[in-house]
């Protein structure tokens, strides 16, 4: 991962799992491989919100911006 920023990582893991599996129900194509794919998209947001924590008291732009990007892609979860 990159430099102590793996909630990053979990978080477009996780938006792109769900993507995945939304494409694949609405084409009618496996329905298991959807559902493992939601599965697992789910499973990388829960491990992006427990990491998530940790680094909210940072202070470089980095980390800000990065929690920031992250909370953001996040809320496509809350909708």
């Amino acid at each position: 991962m990159s430099c102590n920023m793996d909630f990053v990582y979990e978080a477009l893991l996780a938006i792109g799992a769900v993507h995945r599996a939304t494409l694949l129900s609405c084409q009618n194509r496996d329905v298991q491989e959807a559902a493992k794919s939601r599965v697992l998209g789910l499973h990388a947001y829960g491990n992006a919100l427990r990491m998530l924590p940790s680094h909210l008291h940072q202070d470089t732009v980095a980390e800000i911006f990065a929690v920031l990007a992250v909370l953001i892609l996040l809320t496509y979860f809350e909708v």
